[in-house]
């Protein structure tokens, strides 16, 4: 057997494994170097979502605590409860259309707006995500989109934790240790490594919500329980939990990888479910000034 027939047969054992992944010249492309010291790391799904020492924030220099992190989002969160208004810039929605990312015009301008927060941590500038965690797991609810063009490159199912409720659908997020549920706000996805399951990558929360993600091991990772074949099945049923990770099909986790390690930007929202803040009641005072005028 020649060299090439050889590297075809092995590639094709670690797809149907679940240690690859396919791709297509449309797709982005898979170019991640592991040093030995990652790739010697165990990597563990669900029970023990990752048995890595060295957090994303240690591997980085990034400080969590020290960043823009946003103070008004606090603790957990369930549908129904309070949000503040985000405006990005008017050049960088401009950059960006809703309508033909198919993507909800609100989730996307909080998106932006989170992007121009944490920019200057921001490394990677090629690629940023969005995941809408107000649609069920049934959908394809992770956009991956080109920065520069403003164009989409994917669509992808995503899971969210265990903690966060039922197979289908999210309704409640943690910032919390070991509530195995997923965290809403903005994630730096930092070290790339290879697990048992193939590519990985870590990632560091900037937002209140969310600050405790390198801490909690929250990572992205490919797992059979987010099928690649059948999406007439996915359709209907939806994917299965991670501990607060999000977990992809093997078929995706490489090119999402791929387009965002070294510093990629990731937004986790919620395009419907929970409400804006409410401005200010005005004071007596000021409802008194007003009649006067």
């Amino acid at each position: 057997m020649g060299k090439t027939s050889m590297f075809k047969l092995v590639g094709i054992l670690l797809v149907v494994s679940g240690c690859g992944s396919t791709m297509t010249p449309n797709q982005v492309r898979t170019n991640i170097r592991h040093t030995d010291a990652l790739a010697e790391e165990e990597f563990t799904v669900d029970n023990e979502e990752s048995a890595y020492v060295t957090s994303s924030a240690e591997q980085t220099g990034i400080d969590a605590s020290e960043t823009n992190v946003d103070p008004t989002l606090k603790g957990e969160l369930h549908l129904g409860s309070e949000i503040p208004q985000h405006k990005p810039s008017a050049q960088l929605v401009a950059k960006f259309d809703a309508q033909k990312l198919k993507i909800t015009p609100t989730l996307l301008q909080h998106a932006l707006s989170e992007m121009e927060r944490v920019k200057s941590l921001i490394t990677n500038k090629r690629f940023f995500a969005i995941v809408d965690f107000s649609l069920p797991s049934s959908e394809k609810r992770f956009w991956l989109i080109d920065a520069n063009s403003g164009k989409l490159v994917f669509r992808s199912f995503v899971s969210h934790g265990r903690g966060s409720g039922s197979r289908m659908h999210a309704t409640k997020f943690s910032n919390v240790v070991g509530s195995k549920a997923s965290s809403l706000g903005s994630y730096i996805a930092t070290t790339p490594y290879r697990g048992d399951h193939g590519p990985a990558l870590r990632m560091i929360g900037l937002s209140s919500t969310n600050s405790n993600a390198a801490k909690r091991n929250i990572v992205i990772h490919g797992a059979s329980y987010v099928p690649i074949i059948d999406e007439v099945v996915t359709k209907l049923a939806g994917v299965g939990r991670s501990e607060g990770c999000f977990a992809f099909g093997f078929d995706k986790t490489a090119q999402v990888v791929a387009a965002l390690n070294g510093g990629g930007f990731i937004y986790a929202g919620l395009s419907r479910g929970l409400k804006p803040a409410k401005a200010p009641k005005p004071t007596k005072a000021t409802k008194v000034n007003v009649a006067k005028k």
